[in-house]
């Protein structure tokens, strides 16, 4: 198996609901640049995809209906180093917080 790079974010989102949170994390996804490849709304789970500087990146969206919203992130990567992954997550959860 290759040594991946991994780094794990959570957030607990209060006055949302998971719907909301999931919705919204989604379409940030995509404006950021990643490309959704597998969805699972009726789990709050999503699977998302992009490069940094050709280097890949997965990401991994899962949302829980607790109280409040709990949101984590996981991005992984054989190339991309924790540093670059951090700078991208900041990156979605600035354009999340702005919605």
């Amino acid at each position: 198996m290759e040594n991946m790079t991994k780094i794990t974010i959570e957030e607990k989102i209060p006055g949302k609901s998971a719907d909301d949170v999931y919705e919204t994390f989604n379409s940030v996804f995509e404006e950021v640049g990643f490309e959704i490849w597998k969805k699972r709304p009726i789990a709050w789970l999503c699977m998302a995809k992009t490069s940094i500087d050709s280097k890949p990146v997965d990401a991994n969206l899962v949302v829980r209906p607790t109280s409040p919203v709990s949101l984590t992130l996981i991005m992984s990567s054989p190339t991309a180093t924790e540093e670059e992954m951090s700078a991208l997550a900041e990156k979605l959860f600035e354009r999340f917080n702005a919605k």
